[in-house]
């Protein structure tokens, strides 16, 4: 990629200089892109910029001093081992990830996390609440934005070093960042991001669908091809998909794509509930109706409520009772994931959320029986970011966000 105009450089493709500024605006630009994508700290010189764009070496040192003034970036002196040095130093840089910082939000009908992270998407504080059980009434505001004092206060970072912000929500989103209105559970999750922001500190504010974060986050991790057709499907307690084809996040007029409600009327599933609240369900049912299981003792264990991890964890140890409902599990989603695979004609379905750290018997079950229900099976995976898959693509789309408007100053 080149963008200097004259010499040894040229525009972006498809691009053309038509002023100093926008010559020197995509200069910037591209220098920053490798900075920001080189890794955490690792150490460019002059020599590398040049041969990585091809600019001039007089081109390259302006475009590190611009960034420098604009602290995206910073020096890196000497040699660090000591080394004695001949001749002119050759000047190094490396990328300041922390000129700023983001702010990660996942806000479910049950639990709000919050992170900060850097801008290189290093975590370095923390916040996380419960809801009270069943209260879709109680305002979600005021412990969104403790979560996020919480968080802060742990990182160390002043409200005013955050550039950006996203809310993740487990609710449609459209393309103007509106939740439809309707659903008492969306209802419950239908805050506006700006005022997650105590005191008006102004950070750019971004909500989102919480299975489209999932997706952005499995992008991002590589798990995917990045320009492939895949579905990250949220399975701990509801079922959500995030869904990209051919690379495109998919939303539809409202943000619906991805809300399988419609499985509570397909027949062999009937219910839109995740791998985890059946798990826990149908344990807790046939324990009620008296089966023999190695789960009625912790059940029965000083009010330890019976858990998914419980279920997976007895039939790793081939309790009969665990074991059937990892077979009902496997042949539940084939049926629901073979629609899924039918209307999208996805190359993989990615297992995500907290379950997805405890459900491979189950994938070898839907993998078994798939193939009866579509001629198009997809391959089904389990995801390897755990729990924390929204706030990964919350912080990685803030991140984005920062990123695309990091030169807005200097343009």
């Amino acid at each position: 990629m080149h963008a200097e105009s004259g010499g040894r450089g040229g525009m972006y493709p498809g691009r053309a200089a038509t002023s100093p500024q926008l010559l020197r605006t995509s200069n910037l630009r591209m220098v920053l892109d490798i900075f920001w994508t080189a890794g955490p700290g690792q150490i460019l010189t002059a020599a590398e910029l040049i041969e990585r764009t091809s600019l001039t070496r007089a081109t390259v040192l302006g475009v590190c001093d611009d960034l420098l003034a604009l602290k995206w970036i910073r020096e890196v002196g000497p040699d660090p081992t000591g080394a004695a040095i001949r001749g002119r130093r050759a000047r190094q840089f490396a990328f300041c990830a922390d000129a700023g910082y983001v702010v990660g939000i996942d806000l479910s009908f049950t639990a709000v996390t919050a992170v900060v992270a850097d801008l290189l998407g290093t975590v370095c504080g923390r916040g996380s609440t419960n809801f009270p059980h069943g209260d879709l009434a109680a305002d979600r505001l005021p412990p969104v934005r403790s979560v996020v004092r919480d968080a802060l206060s742990q990182a160390g970072v002043a409200p005013g070093a955050v550039r950006a912000v996203c809310l993740g929500v487990a609710a449609p989103v459209d393309r103007d960042g509106n939740v439809p209105p309707g659903n008492p559970f969306w209802e419950t999750v239908r805050i506006d991001p700006a005022r997650v922001i105590e005191n008006g500190q102004g950070w750019p504010a971004l909500i989102e669908n919480d299975a489209n974060l999932a997706a952005r986050a499995e992008q991002h991790a590589g798990l995917v091809e990045p320009e492939g057709s895949f579905v990250a499907l949220l399975a701990d307690e509801g079922l959500g998909a995030g869904v990209v084809l051919d690379g495109v996040l998919q939303r539809g007029h409202s943000g619906g794509v991805g809300e399988l409600e419609y499985l509570e009327r397909v027949e062999g599933v009937y219910s839109s509930l995740g791998m985890a609240a059946l798990a826990r369900w149908w344990a807790e049912k046939a324990l009620d109706e008296g089966s023999k299981s190695s789960l009625s003792g912790i059940a029965g264990d000083g009010g330890h409520a019976l858990s998914a991890r419980d279920v997976f964890s007895a039939a790793a140890n081939h309790d009969p009772l665990a074991c059937d409902i990892v077979q009902r599990l496997g042949d539940h989603f084939a049926i629901a994931l073979s629609t899924v695979a039918c209307v999208l004609n996805p190359q993989t379905i990615i297992i995500a959320g907290e379950v997805a750290g405890m459900c491979a018997p189950v994938i070898r079950a839907i993998e078994g029986s798939i193939g009866k229900y579509t001629r198009v099976p997809p391959r089904v995976v389990a995801s390897t970011l755990g729990a924390d898959v929204v706030l990964i693509g919350a912080v990685q789309s803030a991140i984005e966000y920062v990123r695309s408007h990091a030169l807005h100053a200097a343009s």
